[in-house]
């Protein structure tokens, strides 16, 4: 059976989308049954739709007869106009065929649904469908239709707003809301100027908002598609929100316009809280709110490039508002699993407030512009609740000076120093940063850039989080107060980066006692187990003693290797320390074994074994600082070092030259002649010296037990004193040790590391002295 399009059209064509222009006002309002509550059983049944298999797009329909399609539509479904015309016109417009009564929106949940008026036609005939107008019998120009529905989109002006100055657009962005919600058009395309709006926009379900105009001028670089705040002072609520609706795969998209207030209204811009959605922003500005520019509440999967918040944020009745808030309510339901790509940030003396997992942001400029300062020390970007790793690749942060904190209220007191932030910072406590635990709490800067425009800072100030700074540059570090520009958690990570901070000598604020001529550590981290690698660290201007370039509360637990220092001296920086060596440390848990230089000098070449007593206890040095030598020697001579002891012993030592033995005569004391007793012993002692061989319990090789050696007992000498009546142990001849007994270290599994050491002693000879001794008797 053949059907005829405009039979076709008849069934399709929805008379509740046929919409009369009143002729008495502007108010358009739809044509509608009587009961505007359609339930699921008033819906159009297979049997209704069966013959609409192949029917034509809109744009493929050069020429309608509106009243002829709104008379047939109405005479074939009085009772189901609404339920019937919504899915069908979605078919004709889109080419979504309907399948069965199940799957014609909106009664897919069996839900009761109540339509409203719509209101969206004006300005354009009826006849205006696709590319074509011909008027084959013109219709009444009260009718009109909205094109653009063709193509998926629509625009306020269709909808009856206009871009002008003192006209709200409101009703009209609502109307916009209730097409999407009855997924009719889900796209709204701004033109070029600004829809002033005077109420609070609440999009519960995915819509696109684009911008389309270009009237850039000279005077007004703003002069695209906006959306101008006309709500008046501290209204409540987002001028826009994308709240949670029913989850979707394809989300929001915003892309290219702006969103617009007046700060000195104190109110908010946008709000994002869309689980389950993709976000997607693309070139959009947010600008001039006196509170939170966008704020977001449990976003994931979100792509934002090209946005730019410009003077947002501030200091309203005792509290701070972040430009970009990602944490505005308190609750553990944060943004993730999104990126920011060139994001701008500007003009905003609280810019941006830090929360979420695994957030990236690339090529990004935060600045500080222009702010005043406020009686609140909140830091520019305020780290909050980090449940993982946040990374910051080629980004440029541009920080305020350290005195742009203080207002001409504060005192000059060295308290109000200690409160001032670093540009990156938090005003969390550590506990409610970790929010797993403070292993996966982390926060890596990659390539970044930190600086100042005017003056001094500090940059991060962030002792409880650990810290990636890899290959970044930065410089005008501030150093007032002795308190470095970088302070670091716990596993922080450094490499690869150049630090120049130099010296203040003309400070002529207040606070000069404070700054002036004061010198830090470029770096310091607050704990253990940093990594410090590869690093050009600067000090410009620094004259005189006790500085370190990289500084840690426990350095025994830190590696550094390969810093390029210059600047600097080798000396401990003890306010707030121990210096990080510069060379290769290799540790024992015990921290008794360490490899490493002992100073930041660059000529350093050591190796160094420490004792387990600290950082200025004596240990052994492996020197190879002076060209073509080498020395192993103790760090301290305070004649306290050995080698080898009575209970473990070397074999033997080779040296091409004699033992060297210290005789100045300024260390000696009670120099005198031996008496004639002495005498006596020397000469019984002669008579004792003789050939041997060492027995099995001697540890020797069964080589040098073969051997003859010449020698003498320590026993022999010790009863030749008391021959004499003389205590040998009065004299250094002998020596005696004996020592307890030291069970065997074990590794964990059991091995054998130190063997165990039996409770013994041992008699000893210093036989430069026996020889000395003897001969005094000839």
């Amino acid at each position: 059976m053949q059907i005829s399009r405009r039979k076709i059209l008849r069934w399709i064509l929805p008379s509740a989308f046929l919409i009369k222009l009143s002729t008495s006002s502007k108010t358009i309002a739809a044509e509608q049954p009587n009961s505007n509550k359609i339930k699921k059983n008033q819906a159009p049944t297979p049997k209704d739709i069966k013959h609409i298999e192949n029917i034509p797009t809109l744009n493929n329909i050069n020429e309608l007869d509106a009243k002829t399609i709104q008379q047939s539509f109405s005479k074939m479904y009085p009772e189901n106009t609404i339920g019937a015309s919504i899915n069908l016109l979605k078919y004709a417009l889109f080419g979504s065929q309907p399948i069965n009564s199940n799957t014609i929106s909106p009664w897919e949940k069996n839900e009761e649904v109540k339509f409203g008026e719509i209101r969206i036609f004006e300005n354009q005939p009826i006849i205006h469908i696709g590319n074509k107008t011909k008027t084959k019998e013109k219709p009444d120009n009260n009718w009109r239709h909205c094109s653009s529905l063709a193509n998926g989109y629509i625009t306020l002006e269709q909808l009856g707003g206009r871009p002008i100055r003192g006209f709200d657009n409101s009703e009209y962005i609502d109307k916009f809301h209730s097409l999407a919600l009855l997924g009719i058009c889900n796209e709204l395309r701004l033109g070029a100027g600004v829809y002033e709006t005077k109420k609070s926009h609440i999009f519960t379900c995915p819509v696109t908002i684009r911008g389309i105009g270009s009237n850039f001028t000279q005077t007004d670089q703003y002069g695209t598609s906006a959306i101008y705040d006309k709500r008046g002072r501290k209204s409540n609520g987002y001028l826009l929100t994308f709240d949670n609706g029913k989850q979707a795969t394809i989300g929001i998209r915003l892309d290219g316009f702006q969103v617009y207030g007046n700060r000195s209204d104190e109110n908010q811009g946008v709000m994002i809280k869309a689980s389950g959605w993709a976000i997607y922003v693309e070139n959009l500005m947010i600008r001039n709110f006196g509170k939170q520019g966008l704020s977001f509440e449990h976003v994931n999967d979100g792509t934002y490039t090209g946005l730019q918040i410009l003077a947002c944020g501030g200091y309203i009745d005792n509290t701070p508002y972040y430009a970009i808030d990602m944490d505005p309510s308190g609750l553990t339901s944060w943004i993730n699993l999104s990126s920011f790509t060139r994001l701008h940030v500007e003009h905003c003396r609280y810019a941006i407030k830090l929360a979420g997992w695994m957030l990236t942001f690339i090529g990004c400029h935060i600045e500080t512009g222009n702010w005043n300062s406020t009686d609140n020390f909140s830091p520019m970007i305020n780290i909050g609740p980090v449940a993982r790793p946040i990374i910051f690749v080629g980004c440029h942060f541009i920080s305020p000076d350290w005195e742009k904190y203080l207002s001409s209220t504060k005192n000059n007191s060295e308290d109000i120093l200690s409160k001032i932030p670093g540009m990156i910072d938090t005003t969390y406590p550590k506990e409610k940063i970790w929010v797993i635990n403070e292993y996966e709490t982390k926060i890596k800067f990659q390539g970044c850039n930190f600086t100042v425009s005017v003056g001094r800072a500090r940059f991060i100030n962030l002792p409880w989080i650990s810290i990636d700074l890899i290959d970044c540059h930065s410089t005008s570090g501030s150093m007032y107060k002795h308190l470095s520009p970088f302070t670091l958690g716990a596993r922080s990570i450094v490499t690869g980066n150049t630090i120049i901070i130099s010296k203040v000598s003309n400070n002529k604020s207040i606070y000069s006692n404070y700054v002036n001529d004061i010198f830090c550590s470029a770096i310091h981290q607050n704990s253990s187990y940093g990594i410090f690698h590869g690093n050009n660290i600067i000090c410009i201007g620094y004259t005189g003693k006790s500085l370190a370039a990289i500084t840690s509360t426990n350095p025994d637990d830190c590696i550094y290797h390969s810093n390029k220092i210059i600047g600097y001296t080798h000396e401990m920086l003890k306010t707030i320390g121990g210096q990080i060596f510069n060379g290769l440390r290799i540790r024992s848990s015990e921290k008794t074994i360490d490899i490493a230089t002992n100073s930041l000098l660059t000529s350093s070449n050591k190796f160094c074994v420490r004792t387990n007593q600290g950082y200025q206890t004596s240990h052994l040095v492996y020197d190879a600082s002076q060209p073509e030598s080498f020395t192993l020697r103790p760090s301290i001579d305070n004649g306290a070092a050995y080698i080898g002891n009575s209970s473990i012993t070397w074999t033997s030592v080779y040296v091409k030259s004699g033992v060297i033995t210290t005789a100045d005569e300024r260390i000696k004391k009670d120099i005198t002649k031996i008496n004639d007793i002495e005498m006596k012993v020397a000469r019984e002692l002669k008579n004792f010296l003789s050939k041997f061989k060492y027995n099995s319990t001697s540890g020797m090789s069964n080589q040098e037990m073969n051997k003859i050696h010449f020698g003498i007992s320590a026993q022999n000498v010790v009863n030749a004193f008391n021959k004499f009546g003389l205590n040998a142990m009065d004299y250094g001849i002998v020596v005696y040790d004996s020592w307890e007994n030291i069970p065997p270290e074990l590794d964990d599994e059991g091995e054998i590391i130190t063997p165990e050491i039996k409770a013994g002693n041992k008699y000893s000879i210093r036989y430069d002295e026996l020889f000395c001794f003897i001969i005094s008797s000839i």
